[in-house]
């Protein structure tokens, strides 16, 4: 409805109405809200209120608030009068808001409780989201906001984004509100929705719900089936709201939405559709509750469910005082992934939960003494088995029906001890005073029990006569605690027996003898006989007769040096008088070993990277091993104890720090090296007080190595003996990239001429990591070329090394000329040749794994393989006119199993004019005197392109002339028996030589 509306007289309107102007008729009433941006006068009834921008005139009724800039009122307003010009609605409280984006995991815990009704799934933060359910059958969760909501005048509104993802459309969450003074549990699965019960599953409803607003995807939360009450019975109606009532009314139904579009999910793994849902829930007006839900799907929100009075239904009369609210998650047979984010929440009253500790336990000692105080330990318990303490300050106050406590109201943090005292006058007939002692006014409110070594027992204490307690040093009280001691060494001070308190009892004690025995606590088993007194073993639990008696104030004297313990642990004395009716236990004490002798096992020189043991005994001072010892303290949450210095001593001051695998620890430098945790408390696995590792160090060089107990149960460090380390080598060498063979002419080296080649070379550990450390005095690796071994020629490799490297950093680049020498007679070619590298040094270190071919060598694989040839130059004599410039033949040839020919696969020999001695000649090359060319697959490219003598015009005086090329050794040639020498031939001018191509020539006549 809009625009200026007139509602006439005896009219009835239900639902909100949206105007520019109204006029309401006498005895006509609106059940709803109205909101207006111009004037209002109203005759008749209105149950809600008016909001109106322009001025109001109230001659009738109007049950909530009425917001206008200038009200005349005639009638009755039963709310709030107001003038809130600029914002359209009721006066309301001022509401307090609270926000949760859901992305911090560890606040999330802070804020909310949760738990699992059906399945496995805790509810999670994921993605910056709350998870309710995963995309899996048969879920039902909550997590409920730790606030509480009064019940009456007060307005909730609730803010959220929804997903529902990545299933198959089922089945949804609602929005809880439940008593305040019920702990929350979700209800059923599948179309519960986690709220309704669900009887063929025997499940219950929500615990202590009052209102489940449910959004149902699969459309089952509205109909009466499963054993919900009220609803349809027909077909599934999917993507409505459906609300239901409480669990006195078994959740009855009370009614749902239209159909929504879009619906409340959608399709696909990706997040969505994250569409904003608002639910108001208005008591500020007496005697209603009204209950709204609107949604924004992008353009803004829009009204889904109009203002419902829950109290007019009656079997939701029953509103509880304060109220939690809850969204809970649900699945059955079709599941979907339902999420939440950018939850607001605003409220006129609500107040913080005061978390509470699970149960206050009172520890109750097996008896008590009328000769001393009982020590209680209170504890307030954050969970069942009180592993873990409350955190908060508690509160409680102790009772007893027999006696007193030494402070009876108590402010508990975490855990406090208490004495309680009676006396022997309370004792019956035999002797004993049987207390009921009991907590009340728990602050937090929590149960309170009692417990007795650790088994909940009831809350009674039995007292008898007398108890004893230990004193070290001095009878006087207060008694001092015995302090720690070291095994296997005599008890330094006097050790008086006596009573824990001041009583008619010492006249009982005097005279009798003193019975001593010990008890192991930590660990909690002793191994037999360590315990000595005047050099008697005393086993656990068994009382000696020590012939010392208590004296007339009633203390017996244990002679200094009298007591022994030799082995480690920690411990307490036990005593008795000789007629058995007083007995005590001391304070837990520490007896630690004195030392911790460090052992090392390895080769001399040891590999990087290779395991070795290394051995810890924890002795006393007489050198015997301490069997208890054990570095551990049995909670595998604590950091170790155990600590190492690992010292790098060489190389001094520079390189790389190395780790040893006891935990990862890093290598320091002396001086500045430090002690460090090793990570696992259990890494030397100690048993029967010798703990053992096999462990290895990553680095070449010196280490030492020094172990230390940090504390030893509280009692101070235990240092061991330092290990120097010596000489950890390479594993082995290995090239990190393959090298490089450059040979002496194209694809070929002929034999006598250098070729070359280069790579790095890197040392590694056993794991194959390089040691950075391999440099200076600890690097003696050398480096050697090999042929490799398929030839039968591997010996004419001349110069293989060994040649020295430059390491740095456990890397070396090497650059090297190599020669394969000539044979006296010509031989070969020798193809398919490889050339590969060695390094050794002083320790015998190798190369890690030597090529197919190879001994100990690795081949460089930059090159294929690649040919020996045994080559010479040849000369070839020359005719000419004396008129022109005569061109000299020359050509490189190799020797072919048994023949000479031209070597087509040179290209790199070169000529020069200057290396050709011609007499008085003069020789050019292209043309200059000076000119040197190269040839062209063994020969130069054309004759012209040779070597040219100049045209002398006339005949020389020489003729012929002899020429002689002066070539590199590896081209020279026996050509006349007497060893290698330079290729020859004759020049003639002014002869015809003829044509090579004419056989036979006649003249004819």
């Amino acid at each position: 409805m809009a625009g200026s509306t007139t509602i006439g007289s005896s009219n009835q309107i239900v639902g909100n109405l949206s105007v520019t102007t109204l006029t309401v008729g006498s005895s006509s009433t609106i059940t709803g809200n109205v909101q207006a941006t111009g004037a209002v006068t109203n005759h008749g009834s209105v149950i809600g209120y008016i909001s109106a921008k322009g001025c109001m005139s109230n001659n009738g009724s109007i049950s909530g608030d009425a917001n206008s800039p200038c009200l005349q009122n005639n009638g009755t307003i039963g709310g709030t009068q107001c003038s809130i010009n600029d914002n359209v609605g009721p006066c309301g409280p001022v509401l307090t808001c609270f926000n949760d984006d859901f992305n911090s995991a560890s606040a999330f815990p802070q804020n909310w409780t949760l738990s699992t009704s059906s399945g496995s799934f805790v509810p999670t933060i994921a993605s910056g989201r709350v998870r309710l359910t995963e995309a899996a059958q048969d879920q039902a969760t909550r997590i409920t906001m730790n606030r509480r909501f009064p019940a009456a005048n007060n307005r909730v509104e609730i803010e959220f984004d929804y997903y529902s993802y990545a299933g198959n459309s089922a089945d949804g969450i609602a929005v809880v509100f439940s008593d305040a003074t019920v702990t929350p549990q979700s209800g059923g699965f599948g179309g519960s929705l986690g709220y309704a019960q669900r009887t063929d599953h025997g499940k219950p409803g929500f615990a202590g719900g009052w209102l489940g607003i449910g959004m149902d995807e699969y459309g089952n939360f509205a109909r009466a089936v499963e054993g919900r009450v009220g609803g349809y019975t027909g077909s599934l109606q999917p993507d409505r709201l459906v609300i239901r009532g409480s669990a006195s009314s078994q959740y009855r139904y009370i009614t749902r939405s239209g159909t929504l579009s879009p619906g409340l999910d959608k399709t696909g793994t990706s997040a969505g559709p994250g569409h904003r849902y608002k639910i108001i829930i208005d008591s500020t007006s007496v005697g209603q509750s009204l209950v709204s839900v609107l949604r924004n799907t992008g353009s803004g929100f829009v009204e889904i469910i109009s203002p419902l009075d829950i109290l007019s239904f009656g079997f939701q009369q029953n509103v509880p005082e304060k109220l939690l609210l809850s969204f809970t998650g649900s699945t059955g047979d079709v599941y979907n992934r339902h999420e939440l984010d950018n939850l607001q929440v605003c409220a006129a009253l609500s107040e913080p939960i005061v978390l509470a500790p699970d149960h206050y336990r009172i520890e109750k000692p097996p008896k008590g003494y009328f000769c001393g105080d009982a020590s209680i330990k209170v504890k307030a318990c954050d969970d069942a088995a009180c592993n873990t303490l409350y955190s908060n300050p508690a509160g409680l106050t102790l009772t007893t029906n027999k006696g007193s406590w030494d402070n009876s109201n108590l402010n508990i943090n975490g855990e406090i001890t208490a004495k309680l005292r009676v006396d022997q006058s309370l004792a019956d007939g035999s002797g004993v005073a049987l207390v009921t002692m009991g907590g009340i006014n728990p602050s937090p409110s929590a149960p309170v029990y009692c417990y007795s070594n650790g088994l909940q027992t009831d809350c009674k204490l039995s007292f008898e006569a007398m108890a004893l307690a230990f004193s070290q040093g001095s009878k006087n009280r207060p008694f001092t605690a015995i302090s720690s001691k070291n095994a296997q060494t005599a008890f330094t001070q006097d050790i008086y027996v006596g009573l824990a308190a001041p009583e008619s009892c010492e006249a009982d004690l005097s005279g009798q003898s003193l019975l001593l025995s010990m008890d192991c606590a930590d660990p909690a088993v002793c191994h037999a006989l360590q315990f000595r007194f005047n050099g008697n073993a005393v086993s656990e639990g068994n009382y000696i007769n020590t012939q010392l008696t208590f004296d007339s104030q009633g203390f017996a004297r244990i002679p200094a040096n009298s007591l022994r313990y030799d082995d480690a642990g920690t411990i307490n004395l036990l005593a008795k008088n000789s007629d058995q009716d007083a007995e005590g236990v001391s304070n837990n004490f520490v007896v630690k070993p004195t030392d911790l002798l460090l052992s090392v096992a390895m080769d001399n020189p040891h590999v990087a990277g290779k395991d070795f043991n290394i051995r810890v005994e924890a002795v006393g001072a007489a050198g015997q091993i301490t069997p208890n010892y054990n570095v551990s303290d049995g909670i595998n949450t604590n950091s170790s104890d155990l600590q190492v210095t690992l010292e790098k001593l060489l190389p001094a001051s520079i390189g790389s720090q190395g780790r040893l695998s006891l935990g990862s620890i890093q290598s320091q430098n002396p001086g500045s090296a430090s002690f460090q945790a090793i990570s696992s408390e259990d890494s030397l696995s100690f048993s029967q007080g010798v703990g053992q590792a096999i462990v290895n160090y990553s680095e070449v060089g010196q280490i030492r190595l020094t172990v230390r107990d940090r504390d030893y149960q509280g009692a101070g460090s235990i240092v061991s003996n330092s290990q120097t380390l010596t000489n950890f080598i390479p594993a082995y060498f290995s090239l990190p990239v393959a090298g490089d063979v450059q040979p002496g002419c194209g694809e070929f080296t002929y034999m006598g001429q250098e070729f070359a080649i280069s790579g790095q070379v890197e040392a590694r550990n056993l794991q194959g990591v390089r040691t950075a450390n391999y440099f200076g005095s600890l690097a003696s690796g050398l480096l050697y070329a090999r042929l490799s071994n398929g030839s039968t020629e591997v010996n004419r490799l001349q110069n293989t090394g060994p040649f020295a490297l430059n390491w740095n950093n456990g890397l070396a680049n090497f650059s090297q000329s190599l020669v394969f020498s000539r044979a006296t007679a010509a031989d070969g070619p020798f193809a398919n040749m490889l050339v590969g590298v060695l390094v050794q040094d002083d320790d015998g270190v190798q190369m890690q794994i030597p090529s197919t071919g190879f001994v100990s060598a690795v081949a460089l694989e930059n090159r294929a393989e690649f040919e020996f040839r045994y080559g010479r130059a040849r000369l070839i004599n020359a005719y000419g006119p004396e008129t022109e410039n005569l061109p000299v033949p020359l050509e490189i040839q190799y020797y072919n199993n048994g023949v000479w020919q031209l070597n087509q696969q040179d290209s790199c020999t070169r000529y020069q004019a200057s290396k050709l001695v011609a007499g008085t000649m003069t020789t050019r090359v292209n043309g200059i005197t000076s000119g040197d060319e190269t040839v062209d697959k063994g020969k130069p490219v054309m004759p012209q392109m040779s070597f040219v003598l100049d045209a002398p015009g006339v005949v020389p005086g020489t003729n012929p002339t002899s020429l002689e090329w002066q070539v590199d050794d590896w081209l020279k040639f026996n050509w006349t028996g007497a060893g290698p020498s330079n290729p020859t031939a004759i020049a003639t001018f002014g002869t015809y030589r003829g044509n090579d191509r004419l056989i036979f020539q006649r003249e004819v006549f």
